[in-house]
């Protein structure tokens, strides 16, 4: 049965999951993404500057509050209302992912190809007038203005420590989760740690062409 979520108060959603009932998982996708996400949005904001990572932040959000059985969320007691709660909740996790991040792109983009190896995220810092530091801020607007879903989802898992073959999985998983199906030539594409690593060279590729307009974006502003 199909629930109607948008005429549930959120007691009556969040109760499905604390009672263990069908629908629950899907009730707290709905607080998030319909009934709080203006919030959401506004919080990602304050982080980051910028939505562009607004569906992997809530995503991690997800899956932050879902993890061991919802044990996280099922100690909410609705003293307010589910929006009040995950604001406090999403903008301690977002500036956490910020830190985390920041801290990935200083280990492992390698602004002069040290520390190479298939899983690092590696850009050669070419001819410029861009300290190694700024390099690396210019960079990472770029990964977050890349408009190809995986190209983005695989550098940023990359940055975020993980491996090729376990970055295939996790976007199995979310294939699964969003109902998607990939095909060439009439057959399904199982995604491997080689589809990562091809991905991820064409990511790193289109990542230093919008550097590099970010770049002289910049000169032509502060000239």
């Amino acid at each position: 049965m199909v629930k109607d979520y948008e005429n549930m108060s959120d007691k009556d959603i969040l109760d499905l999951v604390t009672n263990n009932e069908e629908g629950g998982a899907e009730g707290v996708a709905y607080l998030l993404y319909n009934r709080s996400i203006e919030t959401l949005k506004y919080n990602v904001w304050r982080c980051f500057d910028s939505l562009e990572l607004l569906d992997e932040l809530i995503n991690g959000l997800y899956i932050y509050i879902s993890e061991n059985d919802w044990h996280y969320l099922r100690g909410f007691r609705l003293d307010s209302s589910f929006t009040t709660w995950i604001s406090k909740v999403s903008r301690t996790f977002f500036l956490s992912e910020r830190k985390k991040m920041i801290a990935y792109a200083e280990k492992n983009i390698y602004i002069d190809g040290s520390g190479k190896n298939d899983d690092s995220v590696i850009f050669e810092k070419e001819d410029t007038d861009v300290d190694k530091s700024m390099y690396r801020v210019i960079m990472m607007e770029a990964i977050s203005k890349l408009k190809n879903k995986d190209y983005r989802f695989i550098i940023i898992k990359t940055l975020q420590g993980y491996k090729s073959e376990d970055i295939a999985k996790m976007l199995t998983a979310k294939d699964k989760e969003e109902g998607i199906v990939r095909m060439y030539r009439a057959k399904e594409v199982k995604l491997d740690a080689d589809y990562v690593n091809m991905t991820r060279k064409r990511a790193m590729e289109e990542v230093k062409k919008i550097a590099k307009q970010i770049e002289k974006e910049w000169d032509y502003e502060n000239n």
